[in-house]
């Protein structure tokens, strides 16, 4: 998110972004903080095939918190919601496998 908003000359393909997290409460204790702290280009789609965000219901607040300010921010970015695959880590997936990612990065 941060290099495309800050590079506007950059044009890419088809982007995935999985359980994205941004320091949405910018946690000054967080060893990242600093790195998040730039202004989404809230027309970063335009220089993309296609931004898609995957994220499931349960997981972590602030992953959903993320997610909430980048729908907010960035005109027709695409959401795909799931209801129980966590942080889509293969213990929360129960393999390393998560065909709905291959299928649409194939579809792209």
């Amino acid at each position: 998110m941060r290099y495309l908003s800050e590079n506007k000359n950059v044009k890419v393909g088809a982007v995935f972004l999985v359980a994205p997290w941004i320091n949405p409460d910018n946690n000054p204790l967080s060893d990242t903080a600093d790195f998040f702290t730039f202004d989404i280009d809230p027309n970063i789609v335009n220089r993309t095939k296609s931004l898609t965000v995957f994220v499931s219901k349960n997981d972590d607040a602030s992953v959903l918190k993320t997610v909430e300010i980048l729908q907010k921010h960035i005109v027709d970015l695409r959401v795909v919601w799931f209801e129980s695959k966590a942080h889509f880590t293969a213990n929360d997936l129960g393999s390393r496998e998560f065909p709905e990612l291959l299928q649409a990065i194939l579809s792209a």
